[in-house]
């Protein structure tokens, strides 16, 4: 907030800026004021019944019926209110309300067997997921007094608003898995599920995911037992996941009344209208299973009396018919974009852990721990129809930018944008430089990437990924008779950052809605060339933010 704006007038009031102030936002406190009394209350049920019969020996049915229920509301009143520049003169309530149960349901066979060396467990099964969710909204304006106790929908006398709607998913599931053990040396695993959702089209909501692993415990093999090893084992899995979590109804063109753009006066008597429908959603009646293909290759390591253990992974994973909504043309309207199965992404890396715990004596023991893992993404395939995917854009997070974008032979969600080269420090540069509309001395310096004299929309270009390659933590722990002492550090690193609060802190030419960081004293000028900041002021065309 700006320093210069007392808390209060000499009134005693909540004091706001004034015109000539260039820095303009609500007094803070005036603010947490006029919000006080409202709120936001979610209250959750969680709880689950079940039963386990044994019929036979080793024979297990067990059914589990879960309920998870949750209920929000919330309430928004606008005051009115005058501080300085800063005036609202008609005050607002809304209230909204919303309820999501989700209910499931599974079944289970499980048999368990040992025949001299070998032993076996099976289990199959179903399971049955419902959601439901509907919501209820209300709104009005001009409220006669700011009174907590007036702060009812009632007592709006204009601009009468509502909303409501209801959604509804399920997810079927049939399982099975067995584990086989042959005289504690070979290990193996295999799993299948055949899953169907009505989020994806009918007849092509059904798919089926098998997984398996094996493992072999070489510490238990005689050429490799040493009092050194605990334990040694070497295993590999492999298998496939679905997902489908996308908006609901998404395979099909949805419509809704809209006060805003459905209301005309169609018969041309210019004192009534029609109510109409517009499109919220273009569907897509081809949506299928989004499906993720993963195999590891790992070797885990106890020793030294375990006080040694370590592990090391390397793993892939590929990922097809991912569920994206691509960019469409505005000649389509407000609707939404359909979901599509877009394309394919990979990715693979290595993980390592290490540990060692060591006591001394009988009171005094720690216990050491690291781990790291690299990690490399790419989008390695898209549909014809697609040059890209988007990335979302918000109002209040990019101010309708376009910050992140998805090639083939990049990382997912990519930062997208221009390129800086600095900062002009000469008349001679900007001279030399090619076609930027704004530049000058003292402005940023942008990239001219396709070479054709001309910085525009075409030089955008790919500025990093937001995708950490690599990632380390290690924590430490030390006990003391009652005592304990645990410290745990963790970091990443090989990606960047986008820091949008720049935009606000580090120029003048952006919505002057906030105080200035102090970075901005050390802005260019002719005595400072250095300065990564551009020079100040308040009528760049250069678009420098």
């Amino acid at each position: 907030a700006d320093p210069l704006l007392p808390i209060y007038d000499s009134l005693g009031k909540f004091a706001g800026p004034p015109a000539r102030m260039p820095i303009g936002g609500r007094n803070p406190l005036a603010s947490i004021n006029g919000n006080k009394d409202n709120n936001a209350k979610k209250w959750k049920v969680l709880g689950k019944v079940f039963a386990d019969l044994e019929i036979v020996k080793d024979l297990h049915l067990a059914t589990n019926f879960a309920i998870d229920y949750t209920n929000f509301n919330s309430k928004d009143f606008n005051p009115t209110f005058s501080e300085g520049t800063q005036v609202n003169a008609v005050s607002s309530l809304s209230q909204f309300s919303s309820s999501t149960t989700i209910t499931t349901w599974s079944n289970t066979a499980s048999y368990k067997k040992s025949i001299a060396k070998h032993s076996f467990d099976a289990l199959i099964g179903t399971e049955f997921i419902l959601t439901t969710s509907q919501n209820l909204g209300a709104g009005r304006s001009s409220f006669p007094t700011n009174d907590v106790n007036g702060q009812q929908i009632n007592a709006g006398q204009t601009l009468f608003t509502n909303s409501g709607a209801g959604v509804k998913s399920s997810l079927w599931s049939q399982f099975g898995k067995i584990n086989y053990d042959f005289d504690d040396k070979y290990l193996a695993s295999f799993t299948l599920r055949n899953d169907a959702t009505s989020r994806l089209a009918s007849g092509l909501n059904t798919q089926v995911f098998p997984a398996f692993s094996v493992g072999w415990r070489l510490s238990k093999e005689k050429f490799l037992q040493h009092d050194k090893i605990n334990e040694l084992k070497l295993r590999y899995g492999w298998g496939q996941t679905g997902n489908q979590e996308i908006a609901d109804y998404a395979t099909f063109t949805t419509y809704a009344i809209d006060l805003g753009t459905a209301y005309y006066d169609i018969n041309g008597s210019n004192n009534t209208s029609l109510s109409g429908n517009t499109q919220q959603r273009i569907g897509n009646p081809l949506l299928k299973w989004e499906t993720s293909t993963q195999s590891n290759l790992g070797l885990d390591f106890t020793g030294f009396n375990n006080r040694f253990h370590f592990t090391i992974e390397y793993f892939t994973k590929k990922t097809k018919d991912l569920l994206v909504q691509p960019k469409i043309p505005a000649t389509f309207g407000v609707a939404a974009a359909p979901f599509v199965n877009g394309g394919s992404m990979e990715n693979k890396g290595i993980e390592v852990e290490a540990g060692y715990k060591m006591n001394f004596g009988k009171d005094f023991s720690f216990n050491i721990d690291g781990n790291f893992s690299y990690i490399k993404n790419k989008l390695t395939s898209l549909s014809p129809e697609l040059a890209f995917i988007p990335s979302p854009v918000s109002n209040t997070l990019t101010r309708n930018l376009e910050i992140q974008r998805s090639v083939v032979g990049l990382p997912i969600a990519s930062f997208y944008g221009y390129n800086s080269l600095g900062i002009f420090k000469t008349q001679d540069e900007v001279n030399s430089h090619a076609a930027q509309t704004g530049k000058a001395i003292g402005r940023l310096k942008f990239e001219d990437t396709n070479k054709d004299g001309v910085v525009d929309d075409k030089d955008r270009t790919f500025l990093g990924s937001p995708i950490p390659t690599i990632n380390y933590g290690f924590n430490v722990k030390l006990d003391y008779k009652n005592f304990d002492f645990w410290a745990f550090f963790q970091g990443a690193g090989g990606n960047k950052i986008f820091d949008f609060t720049r935009v606000y802190s580090d120029f003048f030419t952006s919505p002057s809605l906030s105080n200035k960081n102090v970075r901005i004293l050390n802005a260019w000028t002719v005595d400072n060339p250095n300065s990564s900041i551009p020079s100040l002021t308040t009528l760049s065309t250069n678009n420098d933010t």
